[in-house]
């Protein structure tokens, strides 16, 4: 056993262990999971009632109180204001805004319509362009591609051309169709939705023509510049700054009270876009669940990391042993009995050696009377006295027989034996000259 000094000395540097911490922890994990369940019904309550809470309400009595000509120019900077969200919409969510024009995968898809009759040529033309323009193709495009492209439609046009040249082949006329991509993957995507359209419309067409071909005559691929993908992403974000100079120029006009109504407004807009439900299973609640969750593991592992440091009880057994140096002679548990033989085979070596076969058990917390009765009884036969008492830093009695037997066991429990009852412990058995023999730690 370490003397007084030693032991104190240990316990005010005893460094935590990771490895012990967790151990505790998942020792604890009933009271784990009670902790954990309350934090993240707390936390679910309050998402909840932040998902629940009222929108900011717009305050239409302002608007109301101006003048017609007043409300004219705030309506047009909330309708510049819709322009310019939109815009910056299309530009964030466009795959077409995302492409790099100096380098863009480009395929050109020629068609040749061969009619049976050469007077439907024209004819067959204005109905496929019509397809390919403002038909079926954009339809076609969205519902099988959107979910892997955005806007997919955009990145497919249709190369105007006019009736001369290579424009017509004895009569016959071509449709070409410019794909425009980020990658190769994307292009075969939006090529092969694009032949498959054209093939399926012209097998369904029926509009009193006769029947006719459409052949596929090239299909020439290239890497490079797309001049008209950056005229295009230049001119839509050239109308994007113009829409937000328009927007500070009649701003800087306005008065104070002019400006007030129209943060009012634009705070009321965007309240009315934001304000949905809270729906479980949505993106949304999903991930604000998943904080939750992490949030609430945290707060109960924290919690109970808290009371491990700063509780000063024993929370492992082996703390009696390294910073009191008191062996550890077995444990007491209703469900383990053969612990308690092993402590009565290892009590009997502890005392072989003893001048004075007399041992004094001293309870520090709990009654084990009864789980040591058989014990004692075994003790007895092989001439060990065995002598079960109170806690001898509460009874004066406990103290007399404690004394009485110069040995002393003390039964501690984890978590709620202190390291201040051992201190005062030792220092009545330094006092009365009292033996300490090991320790039993009762579960």
């Amino acid at each position: 056993m370490y003397t007084r000094e030693e032991y104190i000395n240990k316990i005010d540097n005893n460094r935590i262990k990771i490895i012990d911490l967790i151990k505790y922890c998942i020792k604890k994990w009933k009271l784990l999971i009670g902790i954990f369940l309350v934090i993240f019904f707390i936390c679910m309550v309050f998402i909840i009632k932040g998902a629940q809470k009222e929108p900011a309400v717009s305050q239409p009595a302002e608007m109301e109180d101006l003048t017609e000509e007043q409300k004219e120019k705030i309506v047009t900077v909330l309708n510049l204001y819709e322009e310019l969200d939109r815009n910056s919409a299309y530009r964030n969510e466009s795959s077409y805004m995302k492409l790099n024009a100096y380098d863009c995968n480009i395929m050109v898809l020629q068609y040749l319509i061969m009619p049976e009759k050469s007077s439907d040529s024209s004819k067959l033309y204005e109905i496929y362009t019509n397809f390919v323009k403002n038909g079926g193709l954009k339809k076609i495009l969205e519902d099988e591609l959107s979910e892997q492209i955005k806007r997919p439609s955009e990145l497919v046009t249709l190369i105007e051309q006019t009736i001369s040249g290579d424009f017509t082949v004895s009569n016959q006329y071509v449709i070409s169709i410019k794909v425009t991509a980020s990658n190769e993957e994307e292009m075969n995507k939006i090529t092969g939705v694009v032949k498959s359209a054209l093939e399926n419309y012209r097998q369904d067409m029926v509009l009193g023509i006769e029947d006719h071909n459409l052949k596929l005559m090239s299909e020439d691929s290239y890497t490079g510049i797309d001049y008209d993908v950056k005229e295009n992403q230049e001119r839509i974000t050239k109308n994007g700054e113009s829409i937000r100079q328009q927007i500070l120029t009649l701003e800087a006009l306005l008065s104070e009270e002019e400006k007030t109504v129209l943060k009012a407004e634009r705070n009321a807009a965007s309240d009315k876009v934001q304000e949905e439900p809270l729906v479980l299973g949505s993106r949304f609640s999903r991930l604000f669940i998943v904080i939750a969750f992490c949030v609430s593991l945290i707060a109960a592992c924290g919690l109970i990391a808290v009371y491990y440091i700063y509780s000063g009880k024993i929370k492992l057994e082996k703390e009696v042993v390294t910073l009191f140096d008191i062996p550890v002679l077995g444990e007491i548990s209703e469900k383990k009995k053969e612990s308690e033989t092993a402590f009565g085979e290892e009590l009997m070596l502890y005392c072989s050696g003893l001048e004075n076969k007399t041992v004094f058990v001293s309870q520090l917390s709990g009654d084990a009377q009864d789980r040591l009765g058989a014990i004692k009884d075994s003790l007895d036969e092989q001439g060990i006295k065995m002598v079960i008492g109170d806690n001898v830093c509460k009874s004066p009695d406990a103290i007399k027989e404690a004394i009485a037997c110069k040995n002393l066991i003390f039964i501690y429990q984890l978590d709620r034996t202190t390291y201040s009852d051992l201190d005062s412990l030792f220092q009545k058995c330094d006092n009365y000259g009292i033996n300490v023999v090991g320790a039993l730690c009762r579960k």
